[in-house]
């Protein structure tokens, strides 16, 4: 946590999506048919990089099913020892990939604040008139 109960910071809602657009669209065709398209494209959710296991010792998520623990984000090869040193170029290329965790690093990751791609949704239907 970041902070005591008392004096929490505010941090995004995990149910927060900033745009959504739809649109629809209806055509009559021949033979008394008609068709309708509904297309809606909404923000991704908001997710935060966590830890399997339980990295700051609290007691929460050794089971491996309640990750609490916000991942770190390593500056460069020579802030954390990796157990595998080698891994390091396959890591940071994950960073550098994702703008959300490029400008976190060298700290934790803040709740809620990356999100997931776009997500598009296309209906059809056909009736008749």
């Amino acid at each position: 946590m970041d902070g005591t109960a008392e004096s929490r910071p505010l941090r995004t809602s995990i149910w927060r999506v900033p745009h959504k657009v739809t649109l629809l669209a209806t055509l009559n065709l021949p033979l008394t048919l008609r068709l309708g398209l509904v297309y809606t494209g909404a923000s991704g959710g908001p997710l935060t990089y966590r830890v399997a296991g339980d990295a700051n010792a609290d007691g929460v998520g050794p089971d491996g099913f309640r990750l609490n623990d916000p991942a770190y984000v390593r500056r460069d090869a020579n802030d954390l020892t990796l157990a595998d040193p080698a891994e390091w170029p396959v890591l940071d290329s994950l960073i550098r990939s994702d703008a959300c965790l490029e400008r976190q690093r060298g700290q934790l990751v803040e709740r809620n604040s990356c999100r997931l791609p776009w997500i598009h949704d296309t209906r059809a239907r056909l009736t008749t008139v």
